[in-house]
Order: structure tokens, then C-alpha cells, then sequence
């Protein structure tokens, strides 16, 4: 048994793996994310399967599920507190999925790579949304958060933080999109692997841009700054990792030093995979 203590936020990966004699966990409600795979490999025991179907529970949290029991059709998360990291990624027969009032958290990649969910529906206690926690959902088109959360709103399939400033997630984005001006921020993984978008347009508004936001978006060969940022962190290459339209590229114009600096990264990680002239596509900035 073990009685983890109050003030605890993570529990990180690999963290009891393994642990073949645990049988209970108790978390205190510091607790905020747990990550991929921290109680994997422990005592079949741990596991409450009861309350739900085919979902594995540790405490009120959601942290695997049953392969070869795997839900089907509507998944209610009665009772749940958060869903871990990763924790429901991949199941292939949920069409939608409910977070009652119960849960809080909603983690990194929690429901990625569900190939046929359809819909989601969101408390109003929901205070932490991943932004990646839906990436790579291609047919999630209808996202309902409760009018009364004070921290997320969704709006024609897209998640946003209550203000509006940072767009959280487009699971479902396709063809020519326009980010509304307001936005601030762009989150990690927004857009991961929306493999049919063909044309970002973002406003002046857009001065962030996280990790892996237009990540493996395979079919991207157009992104516009309408108004130019006035900084880049060096890592907004990560932004744009694995999408093969990043072969050429313009910038209107350097702004400052940032700007050059970005240049330089991008020429040193392209010199050795250059591909054929009739085959570059352009990125404006």
C-alpha cells in the first residue's frame, strides 16, 4: 500500500512500474497529472475495473484500459477525477466520450489517436485541458464544454481557453484554416497530425507558438503570419517537426535577431535532406 503524500502535482512516468505487490494507492487531491505508464505492470488487484468497463482505475484516475475489453460506443466517466497521460490514447471503438462533473484534469494525449470518436462533452469543473489531450482525432467534430466553465469554451470544433487568447486544440482541422484574431498563443500539439489541413493563416494577434503545435500535418504547404511576430522562441521549429512542406521558406521581412537565428536552425536541420527542386513547397512568414 501506499498513501502518497499531500502536495504531491505529478506523479511521473514509469513511477511504480513494475510494482507486482501494490494493491492500493491512495493520491491526495494536490495530485494534478499522472503520466504514461505509472502504475503499468503492477498487481492486477491495483486496478478498479468495476466501476467502469474496460477502464483501469487507480483512485478516482483513469490510467489504462483493457485491450482486450476495450469500451464501445459511449464512454461515461462516472466518477472519474482526471484521466493520466495517455491513459485512454488509441481506443477504436468509443464514439463519444463524457467528463461529468467529477473530473478535473484531462491529461497530455489522454483520448489521442481515436480513430472514430465523434464527440465530446465537458463539465463545467474541468480545469485542466492538455493541449494535446485530443490530438490526432480526426473525426471529432463536435466538442460541447459547459457554458459555465470558467476556464475552457469550444466553438465549432475548437477548444479554447475561456478568454479566447490560446487555442488549445483543432482535432478535426481541415483544407484552408484562419485562426480568429485574438489568439495569443498556439498550444503544443494543437494541430498534431491533422493530416488534411493545406493553409494556416494566422492574424497578427499570434505571438506563441508551442512544440509540435502543426506537428506531422502531412498535407500543410502554406502558413502565413499576417502581421509578423515580434519574437520567435527557438523552439517554434519543433512547431512544425515532421511536416514535409518545411523545404522552403520566406520571411517578410527579419524583424530582429530572433528571426535570423530561426533562419540558421532551419537551414543547419534541412542541409542533408534537402529534397528535389520540383518537389520544395514555400512556408511565407
Amino acid at each position: 500500500k501506499v498513501d502518497i503524500p499531500n502536495g504531491v502535482t505529478v506523479i511521473n512516468a514509469y513511477a511504480f512500474w513494475g510494482c507486482g505487490s501494490l494493491v492500493d494507492v491512495r493520491t491526495p487531491y494536490s495530485v494534478c497529472s499522472i503520466s504514461q505508464s505509472a502504475f503499468e505492470y503492477c498487481s492486477d488487484s491495483l486496478y478498479d475495473v468495476s466501476a467502469i468497463s474496460g477502464v483501469k482505475l487507480v483512485d478516482g484516475w483513469v490510467v489504462d484500459y483493457d485491450y482486450d475489453n476495450q469500451p464501445v460506443g459511449e464512454l461515461v466517466l462516472t466518477g472519474v477525477r482526471g484521466v493520466g497521460n495517455w491513459a485512454l490514447s488509441e481506443l477504436e471503438n468509443v464514439t463519444s466520450i463524457v467528463f461529468p462533473d467529477s473530473v478535473k484534469y484531462i491529461g497530455v494525449g489522454a483520448v489521442a489517436d481515436c480513430c472514430n470518436l465523434k464527440e465530446v462533452s465537458i463539465s463545467s469543473n474541468v480545469t485542466d485541458i492538455a493541449g494535446s489531450a485530443f490530438s490526432a482525432c480526426p473525426t471529432l467534430k463536435t466538442i460541447n464544454i459547459d457554458e459555465s466553465n470558467n476556464n475552457y469554451k469550444a466553438l465549432n470544433g475548437i477548444i479554447y481557453t475561456k478568454n479566447g487568447t490560446e487555442l488549445i486544440s483543432f482535432p478535426s482541422a481541415e483544407g484552408f484554416v484562419v485562426v480568429p484574431n485574438g489568439v495569443i498563443e498556439i498550444a503544443e500539439e494543437a494541430f498534431y497530425n491533422c493530416a488534411d489541413i493545406t493553409s494556416v493563416t494566422l492574424p497578427a494577434s499570434v505571438k506563441i507558438i508551442n512544440d509540435y503545435a502543426f506537428s506531422e500535418c502531412g498535407s500543410l504547404t502554406e502558413v502565413i503570419f499576417e502581421g509578423g511576430m515580434e519574437s520567435i522562441d527557438m523552439n517554434v521549429f519543433y512547431a512544425f517537426s515532421g511536416t514535409p512542406w518545411l523545404e522552403y521558406y520566406e520571411f517578410e521581412p527579419p524583424i530582429n535577431d530572433d528571426f535570423e537565428d530561426f533562419r540558421d536552425l532551419i537551414e543547419d536541420s534541412l542541409k542533408n535532406e534537402l529534397p528535389e527542386e520540383e518537389n520544395r513547397k514555400q512556408i511565407t512568414i
